[in-house]
């Protein structure tokens, strides 16, 4: 199970003195959505970037940042430089015109600080496959991090699951003598509205045809208030909730979020049939449960 969110970074030498800096960034999202912040001069990489990323992550807003830094040696190295090619033009430029003033030392430096990163660059080709590299590598580093996070996200649903689990047993116990006590009760109000019509107690009619008609009326209202089905099929999606997480596959956060939705109809169901008070507050404790693992299957992809 991996998780939608993560961050992976990487960072390479491109040649001595300069570095490539990989940032990725993953967010929660329905779908893959990718926006890149590249330099120019890496722009016609983008689509093998995108192609990396789409190969390895299937949802997620996925951000990537490449950067370039320059250590101190290569600024002096290319101040250096850039003074003594300054230096062999004024040469040519007083040969010209004798009486040119040279440019002061602050001038020059003002000079290479607004041209800095076109004389650095200049002196650092592009290395392709090395920034593909590091690219590469900063994805498995999203990716350990997804499925990291995506582990502890497994064991807080197992957690919310086997909290569920026990409730349901609580229900079913509470079920049995809510129905039991049901019928004694519908028992004792059909004997007490049919008794101004009978001269004697249920018990003791004698006409079977009666007897089997009050019967079926008991069995009519019991069977309204029966939630056996209902708790059936919330052990089927417990059962499935469980195979779904410890498979570990991707995409299971969609599965997830559906098993919550059914797990929520029938939880609800139980909540209108019941008629007892503590049924009714077991079932609200599961549908918090259900939400919470719902919100945590919107972060699985």
């Amino acid at each position: 199970m991996n998780s939608m969110t993560g961050f992976g970074c990487s960072q390479i030498d491109i040649n001595k003195n300069e570095i490539i800096s990989i940032e990725i960034r993953s967010f929660n999202n329905k779908f893959l959505d990718i926006k890149m912040n590249v330099l120019e001069e890496y722009k016609n990489l983008e689509k093998n970037i995108r192609n990396l990323i789409t190969t390895n992550i299937s949802r997620g807003k996925i951000e990537i940042k490449i950067s370039k830094q320059s250590n101190d040696i290569l600024e002096d190295y290319s101040f250096h430089a850039f003074i003594n090619n300054i230096s062999n033009k004024m040469l040519f430029i007083k040969k010209e015109i004798p009486d040119i003033r040279p440019p002061t030392s602050a001038e020059l430096i003002n000079l290479f600080y607004k041209n800095k990163n076109n004389v650095i660059n200049s002196s650092c080709p592009l290395n392709e496959n090395l920034v593909i590299e590091s690219i590469i590598l900063a994805i498995n580093n999203l990716k350990e991090d997804r499925e990291r996070e995506g582990e502890a996200l497994c064991k807080i649903i197992i957690n919310y699951t086997n909290n569920i689990g026990k409730i349901i047993k609580h229900i079913e116990q509470n079920a049995q003598l809510s129905i039991e006590s049901f019928k004694n009760k519908l028992l004792k109000k059909i004997e007490k509205n049919f008794i101004g019509v009978l001269s004697n107690k249920f018990d003791e009619i004698d006409d079977q045809e009666i007897k089997d008609k009050f019967i079926q009326e008991i069995i009519a209202n019991v069977l309204k208030v029966d939630i056996s089905e209902e708790i059936d099929r919330l052990n089927i999606h417990l059962k499935e909730m469980y195979r779904t997480v410890n498979e570990q596959k991707c995409n299971i956060g969609k599965k997830i979020e559906y098993l919550t939705q059914e797990m929520n109809r029938e939880i609800n169901t139980i909540g209108s049939k019941t008629n007892t008070t503590e049924i009714s507050h077991l079932a609200i404790e599961i549908k918090l449960l259900i939400d919470k693992i719902r919100e945590q299957s919107q972060n699985i992809e």
